[in-house]
C-alpha cells in the first residue's frame, strides 16, 4: 500500500506524512490505541489543555525510522475529533533534526509555548 506523502491540515497547510519513509513501522489509528513512550507526559498535558475546551485528541500518524547515525526515532502526528488541533513531533535522518508543534486552524506554535500559556491566553485562541 502506498503511504501519502503529505497530509493537509487546512486548504493552505501541509505537513508530511510520519508514515512516509519509514524503516522500522508506522501507525494510523486511534490515538487512545497508540503508546507515546518519552512524549506520554506531554501529551497528558495537552490533553488536559484541550479537554477544558471540550476538545480531543482522536486520530494519530506514527512511524519509527533509522536516522544517519542509526538511531531510532519517532515522528507522530496527532488530529483532534474537530480537525482544528492537531500536534506534530517532526524529525528526519539528519541527526539533531527536530520540530515539536501545534496547529491551530492551520496556525504554527511551539508546543512549549502552548503549555506555558494562560487560561485566558488558550481560551482566545480555542474558542
Amino acid at each position: 500500500m502506498d503511504i501519502e506523502k503529505y497530509i493537509k491540515l487546512t486548504n493552505k497547510v501541509k505537513v508530511i506524512n510520519p508514515c512516509y519513509d519509514c524503516d522500522i513501522s508506522s501507525f494510523y489509528g486511534e490515538v487512545n490505541n497508540y503508546d507515546f513512550e518519552n512524549h506520554t507526559s506531554t501529551f497528558n498535558k495537552l490533553s488536559e489543555i484541550l479537554n477544558e475546551f471540550n476538545i480531543h485528541f482522536s486520530t494519530i500518524w506514527a512511524g519509527k525510522y533509522t536516522n544517519e547515525n542509526n538511531r531510532i526515532y519517532t515522528r507522530f502526528l496527532v488530529k483532534s475529533e474537530c480537525g482544528r488541533i492537531y500536534w506534530r513531533k517532526y524529525s528526519t535522518k539528519k541527526p539533531g533534526s527536530g520540530q515539536n508543534y501545534f496547529y491551530i486552524d492551520g496556525v504554527k506554535y511551539s508546543t512549549s509555548v502552548i503549555l506555558a500559556y494562560t487560561t485566558f491566553t488558550l481560551r482566545n485562541l480555542l474558542n
